[in-house]
């Protein structure tokens, strides 16, 4: 959150992080306005991109340009260790 926005906080693809920064206020997911959302109900309600295999975000950087692009949700293992 930055300003009341939801923002990019991380990138973790190489390929994303071409088009993807650091920042970008989050406007759109699958077209529900997210700018507007309160955090609560972004984490709190049943919102229908949750649930959906692909997303299509919208982004706008600091310059105040938007783009969308779809992305892919993958499900990754964290490798941890255990703590002695």
């Amino acid at each position: 959150m930055k300003d009341s926005s939801l923002v990019v906080g991380l990138v973790w693809q190489d390929e994303l992080a071409k088009r993807v920064y650091y920042g970008d206020k989050i406007l759109h997911m699958n077209e529900i306005k997210i700018d507007d959302m309160e955090l609560c109900d972004l984490l709190l309600k049943e919102l229908p991109f949750k649930n959906k295999s692909n997303v299509k975000i919208t982004l706008q950087d600091s310059i105040g340009e938007q783009r969308s692009f779809d992305l892919k949700k993958q499900v990754r293992q964290i490798k941890t260790t255990p703590v002695e």
